[in-house]
């Protein structure tokens, strides 16, 4: 996913999604640098504009990861007036839909 020439500079935002998927798919210590500039389509100078190192950065990702999970599982679990057993039962099966749907790559 190179971006061309003309094309604007990805945000901050653009890396972190691009990383935290390379990252679900092969773990943090698997996903080199190089990697995730080249897919993402960002010079190395530019990355650094927005992170001082690949573990700022992994920070980030994990950020991303609990706003996601927050947000698609556990939001959908944790209602007001279900009842505790309801709820836990709900996030199970909401990890799992999540699991199926991805076809239980990555993560």
């Amino acid at each position: 996913m190179a971006r061309s020439a003309g094309s604007p500079q990805p945000t901050k935002g653009h890396i972190v999604a691009v990383a935290s998927r390379l990252v679900h798919l092969q773990g943090f210590n698997h996903t080199s640098l190089d990697q995730i500039l080249r897919e993402s389509g960002v010079r190395k100078g530019n990355f650094y504009y927005y992170f001082r190192s690949k573990e700022e950065l992994g920070y980030a990702v994990l950020d991303h990861f609990a706003q996601q999970f927050a947000e698609q599982i556990a939001g959908r679990a944790f209602t007001p007036g279900r009842e505790p057993l309801e709820q836990i039962s709900a996030l199970l099966e909401a990890i799992l839909e999540a699991q199926r749907g991805a076809s239980c790559a990555g993560g």
